[in-house]
């Protein structure tokens, strides 16, 4: 699979990866905000949350809106103390 080196990354220690905010746009559609795992601590969330659109690879432009509700969700509206998924 070409796509597919979590291998690599793991052998590294490490467990997950940067995406862009049209992929991340892209997987909460797929999947929804339930089943996306997401390090708030480690995402720039007044970036994002100020980014409207993002052009894809394809040059399709994606609508944040809804990764921007997952991500307030995941981030914002957690209490405090708790861990992010």
């Amino acid at each position: 699979k070409r796509f597919q080196w979590d291998s690599t990354l793991r052998a590294n220690g490490g467990d997950s990866w940067c995406i862009c905010m049209w992929a991340f746009a892209r997987m909460v559609e797929a999947v929804g905000c339930d089943n996306v795992h997401l390090r708030c601590n480690a995402t720039d969330l007044d970036f994002v949350l100020a980014s409207y659109q993002d052009r894809g690879v394809t040059g399709r432009v994606h609508d944040l809106r809804d990764a921007h509700s997952c991500m307030k969700k995941k981030c914002l509206e957690m209490p405090e103390g708790a861990a992010s998924a």
